[in-house]
């Protein structure tokens, strides 16, 4: 059998490149609701990574609406207010289109993104839910986070059906899964979710994640949903809100931890790079070899995927591949 072909592309395509600086790993996408509460209707425009304002409907009356006070954990950075629903009845959505920048900084095959949100879930029989896809709730037909998905669309994120949360995936088939961990009542919560997004035709994997300590990234996952999801047609946030079941504050989407938790400076610096596709009847593999040799830098191993992310690398230090 033939073996690999290790002889180097003409021209050679090596790339320089110099780690980030500590700081240059800030959240992607931040919404504190900083806008008017006591009632008022969610439909804000400010903060960070959205392409317009919130939109909210309703399945008979109560929007969501902006609620004072905000949530607050720990030493989490927060801003402004939150978001829930206040009376007891019927359902309501509410959703916000993501900029371009964002969808290109957050879902590229190959690499990871953090979300964080703080959530306090507060009536034990009812349905709450936040997700990250390309759609919102159909709050019209559906009274629970079964309502995501309409049959084309797709979505990872978290919610509760009773007094527990779960990981939620939303496929292009109309199918749900749902994997529950028990949580308890009225507590604030930090919830984070880590997705690794992997090459179509192979599952992407959400961890989600019940934040105790912001200066370690969690290891142990509450809950994991994996699903061959298209997240490259990803364009929004979605918020579900079943009576008044859930307060939702401090969103933040990023492509580290430490960006989700408010602390950019401890972010490590990345380099991503792409190959240039080849083909070959047996099949291709690739290889990004680190020559620099400076400390954080490796090698990538032999991979399916053209795209390579290095990351762990000391900021102002310069790496070759």
């Amino acid at each position: 059998p033939v073996g690999p072909d290790l002889t180097a592309p003409i021209p050679n395509p090596m790339t320089w490149a110099v780690a980030p600086e500590a700081g240059a790993g800030s959240v992607v996408v931040y919404e504190g609701f900083d806008y008017t509460p006591s009632g008022a209707v969610l439909n804000g425009n400010g903060d960070t990574g959205f392409a317009g304002a919130w939109s909210t409907t309703h399945s008979g009356a109560n929007l969501f609406q902006v609620q004072s006070p905000g949530l607050t954990f720990a030493d989490l950075p927060v801003a402004g207010y939150s978001a829930s629903r206040p009376a007891n009845q019927a359902r309501a959505e509410a959703s916000r289109q993501l900029s371009a920048a964002a969808r290109a900084a957050l879902f590229t095959d190959g690499s990871t993104m953090w979300f964080s949100v703080l959530y306090r879930k507060t009536d034990s029989a009812e349905n709450a839910a936040f997700v990250i896809g390309s759609d919102t709730f159909d709050v019209a037909n559906y009274s629970d986070v079964n309502g995501y998905t309409s049959g084309n669309d797709e979505g990872f994120g978290f919610g509760s059906s009773s007094a527990e949360i779960a990981a939620l995936g939303y496929d292009d088939l109309g199918g749900m899964t749902k994997v529950d961990h028990t949580l308890d009542l009225g507590t604030t919560r930090l919830i984070a979710g880590k997705i690794v997004w992997s090459a179509n035709g192979t599952n992407d994997t959400l961890y989600l994640y019940n934040v105790t300590d912001l200066t370690a990234e969690p290891t142990v996952a509450i809950a994991t949903v994996a699903l061959d999801l298209d997240q490259s047609a990803f364009d929004q946030v979605a918020l579900l809100g079943q009576k008044s079941s859930a307060i939702f504050d401090e969103i933040r989407l990023g492509t580290s931890f430490a960006s989700v938790v408010g602390r950019p400076d401890d972010t490590e610096g990345s380099i991503s790079m792409t190959a240039a596709a080849a083909t070959d009847p047996s099949g291709v593999e690739y290889y990004f070899t680190e020559t620099s040799g400076n400390p954080g830098g490796d090698d990538s191993g032999w991979q399916d995927s053209p795209v390579y992310i290095d990351d762990g690398l000391q900021a102002g230090t310069q790496y070759s591949y």
